[in-house]
């Protein structure tokens, strides 16, 4: 063998070593994640969301970019009743990728903030939803039920601010009695001032 071509063959072996190890590592992390997201799947169908969160929540950690295993972790989180760390989870999950996100995945996220009573975040979520599916009837329901919710917080809210623009004018007129006040003791202070010294014959020579 030609001295060049064992030089050649040096160079090239261990380079060709590292790719191989790389594409198992890959090949395993691959397969591992699809096992954890399988296993989480038939938890999740078993209703058993605490174990299932487990599965979901390694995968999600152990693994860049896994958006499959978030959505599922919001899901589980959902069902246990964790609204806030659901949308939080899911949320997340879709600013990475807003362009691939679903009307499924929209639709998730309205009915966690729904439940947190953010109505006005719901509706948008929702509205998502309805741009990526129209004929989708369930969003609509949910759209006008969060919509009538938002209109009947913003109803209890409105006498609390009548009540607050009521009291306005008294406060107001509040103000203007003391300043009113001050303005009258000045002036009596003033004129008590300017009153001639009744001690003395007044001369000073």
């Amino acid at each position: 063998m030609k001295p060049k071509l064992r030089k050649t063959l040096r160079f090239l072996i261990p380079i060709l070593l590292i790719l191989l190890l790389l594409f198992l590592a890959y090949e395993f992390l691959w397969h591992r994640s699809n096992v954890l997201n399988s296993h989480g799947s038939q938890l999740y169908k078993a209703k058993k969301y605490d174990k299932a969160e487990q599965k979901y929540r390694s995968n999600s950690l152990n693994t860049d970019n896994d958006d499959l295993s978030e959505r599922n972790l919001a899901k589980s989180l959902y069902q246990k009743g964790q609204y806030a760390d659901a949308a939080k989870t899911l949320n997340n999950s879709i600013n990475k990728n807003a362009d691939q996100a679903t009307a499924g995945d929209w639709y998730d996220l309205g009915n966690m903030l729904y439940q947190q009573k953010d109505y006005e975040s719901a509706l948008k979520a929702y509205q998502n939803a309805i741009l990526k599916d129209p004929k989708d009837q369930d969003v609509k329901a949910n759209y006008e039920l969060a919509l009538k919710m938002q209109q009947q917080k913003q109803e209890q809210n409105k006498p609390k601010d009548q009540d607050k623009e009521k009291d306005k004018p008294k406060e107001n007129q509040d103000i203007m009695n003391k300043l009113k006040a001050l303005d009258q003791k000045e002036s009596y202070d003033r004129r008590k001032e300017q009153q001639p010294s009744s001690g003395g014959s007044g001369k000073w020579w």
